[in-house]
């Protein structure tokens, strides 16, 4: 996908991108050429791309060092109650939603 980018995006790149800005702000033109393929992809392909994004989260997250932090955050984050609207516009209580 990041060739295919690279050859048939490349007049969208601007001149102080790197790869990688690049590649970010234009992945997702890259979805529709390759669809079937994806919807292909053997059990275990996806399997695998689906624990990965959960891995990288949880780099990011140490490397924010907020683990450890929940005490902190509850003393000076109060939750508050947000109703949600229900498909027929009624609004109706996060606990009274069902699942």
């Amino acid at each position: 996908m990041y060739a295919w980018l690279k050859a048939n995006a490349a007049d969208e790149r601007k001149a102080n991108d790197t790869d990688e800005q690049f590649l970010y702000r234009s992945r997702k033109k890259a979805i529709g050429p390759f669809k079937k393929s994806l919807w292909e992809l053997p059990e275990a392909a996806r399997q695998r791309d689906r624990r990965h994004p959960a891995g990288q989260v949880r780099v990011s997250l140490g490397k924010l060092r907020v683990q450890g932090t929940r005490n902190a955050v509850a003393r000076f984050v109060k939750p508050v109650e947000v109703e949600l609207a229900a498909a027929g516009g009624t609004f109706v209580r996060d606990d009274e939603a069902g699942d």
